[in-house]
């Protein structure tokens, strides 16, 4: 079996190693193409949320009636295929600019660009059917096959999440490091220089990642004859339905998910903290990167930033079994350890935005306090880390160093609740549940891009912080409540182990009493005897 695991969770880095490369990749094409304007990038955001939202219950529904091996053929299929065609798209763009540029007077080149929009957000939906099948579902069945016992299946359970965690986090780490040096390094021409030259090789890579991928799961799938067993008894339907049909069937398992979802009782709670934390842009993203480049960092030193970021949240993996599985720690007080480390480092963030250097506060003019003495100094120093030797870089460092270590508060909550509802929800309802799960993150989400939307100045940055820090702080307040509320409740491992103790220490003590019936019979017959000699 161990051989069985070492494939799955490489085809897990395959699969994450291709999304991190993209999600880099992308926000970097479109500043390309529109030259620093983040308009593109929003609005791509904006949409791939606005139909993962709508599809998500859909997505869930397809992973919990269809054959396991199915689903992610499929999904991984249309999702490596719409990113091959997305930077073949982007290398035509740029070796073509000046066609896509004067074409139907410019308005070529918006039409490329939503072209792209409209692949990336296929792929983003095809991906979400690939992570909710296999995180969601194929790694249940797996630990099961692995147990014996519950108590076993919980464990081997962890471990296999905070792997799949630590995989993806590994990759965060190297590939946006590995994608700019192919980007800034690889210059062969006027044209071909290591921007367009990373768009072909990622392009190539995402056609072998997915034969790699196939071949890596299919063995997995032959390996664990738990997976092949059908999650629901039905009659399938032969003949194909027709357009209405089809659309009529949508919208009933769209129905059918969000009002399995509201029957999941307890879960309700830590879902919509859970989805909370994604009402935030305090993450290293294209909005980040933005307000970095403005207080003039370069991509170096955010870069390492960023990989400070993945570090902190890989311990934050490597700390959850080691927590719950060697400390015994119980499952919901592990997530009010990580929701604390959060917060913490969250409110550091805060206080950053009033510390000098922050747009959002103006206290010097920093810009007339640089000397020569100080400004030949900082060349020898900071050359290769910042663009201006002449700027206050106290807040934007201190905000994204508080963001870096905040990470690991937040994947071990991330792993907490995610453990929480692979325990709590039914297997035929994994799906549909994730599913509608995803939808009300990525509807969080969608709100975070409006509001950068309406708040695309710089200098007002500072208030999505503080819709940030407010919307994590009601999110752990909401898990505080769930916690108490289960916190009377004992696990049933806990309960049965209790009951044996019980059972144990009842039948120890009624050995005992009978033991001293005995003895006091034994007493009584001997007086009786004396009694009857002495008359």
């Amino acid at each position: 079996m161990s051989k069985s695991l070492l494939k799955f969770y490489s085809s897990c880095f395959l699969s994450s190693w291709g999304d991190r490369l993209w999600y880099f990749a992308l926000s970097i094409y479109f500043v390309t193409i529109n030259k620093d304007s983040l308009l593109i990038t929003a609005l791509n955001g904006l949409l791939c949320n606005l139909f993962a939202i709508l599809f998500g219950p859909i997505l869930g529904g397809l992973v919990d009636k269809h054959q396991r091996i199915k689903v992610v053929r499929w999904a991984l299929f249309i999702q490596n295929f719409s990113v091959a065609l997305n930077c073949t798209l982007f290398v035509l763009i740029v070796v073509f600019k000046n066609f896509t540029e004067n074409t139907w007077n410019g308005w070529f080149l918006y039409f490329a660009q939503a072209s792209m929009i409209i692949l990336n957000v296929i792929s983003r939906l095809a991906s979400t059917t690939a992570k909710i099948s296999i995180e969601r579902d194929w790694v249940v069945v797996i630990s099961e096959q692995l147990s014996q016992n519950p108590e076993e299946k919980s464990q081997q359970l962890s471990i296999i999440n905070s792997q799949v965690r630590r995989i993806d986090l590994s990759t965060n780490i190297i590939a946006p490091l590995i994608a700019g040096l192919v980007m800034s390094f690889f210059n062969l021409g006027l044209f071909y220089n290591g921007t367009v030259l990373s768009a072909v090789i990622f392009a190539a890579w995402n056609v072998i990642s997915y034969a790699i991928e196939i071949y890596l799961l299919s063995s997995v799938y032959k390996q664990f004859p738990a997976l092949e067993k059908t999650k629901i008894e039905r009659n399938i339907e032969k003949k194909r339905s027709n357009l209405v049909r089809k659309f009529r069937k949508s919208l009933r398992m769209l129905k059918k998910g969000w009002k399995v979802y509201l029957h999941q009782g307890d879960i309700l709670i830590p879902s919509i903290s859970f989805a909370l934390l994604f009402l935030t842009v305090l993450s290293f993203d294209s909005i980040t990167i933005g307000y970095s480049k403005a207080q003039k960092l370069k991509e170096f030193t955010i870069s390492i930033l960023h990989g400070l970021g993945s570090i902190s949240g890989l311990l934050g993996t490597i700390a959850f079994p080691f927590l719950h599985n060697k400390l015994k720690i119980r499952l919901h007080l592990v997530g009010i350890i990580g929701n604390i480390a959060q917060i913490i480092f969250l409110f550091g963030c805060l206080a950053a935005i009033f510390l000098p250097g922050s747009p959002f506060i103006v206290f010097h003019d920093w810009s007339n306090m640089c000397t020569n003495e100080t400004s030949n100094h900082s060349q020898t120093i900071w050359t290769h880390f910042v663009e201006s030797n002449c700027h206050e870089y106290t807040s934007i460092l201190v905000l994204l160093s508080c963001m870096a270590f905040s990470r690991f508060g937040l994947w071990l909550t991330d792993l907490v609740i995610n453990q929480i509802f692979q325990e709590k929800i039914k297997e035929e309802e994994r799906g549909v549940v994730g599913g509608v799960q995803s939808s009300i993150n990525m509807f969080f989400d969608l709100v975070k891009y409006l509001a950068v939307i309406a708040l695309n100045d710089v200098n007002q940055y500072g208030y999505l912080v503080i819709m940030s820090v407010s919307a994590v702080s009601i999110s752990f307040c909401l898990y505080i409540a769930y916690s108490i509320k289960i916190g009377c409740k004992q696990e049933p491992h806990l309960n049965e182990s209790k009951i044996r103790k019980s059972m144990i220490k009842y039948s120890k003590e009624a050995d005992k009493n009978e033991n001293v019936r005995e003895s006091d019979s034994f007493y009584e017959s001997e007086n009786e005897t004396e009694k009857l000699n002495n008359s």
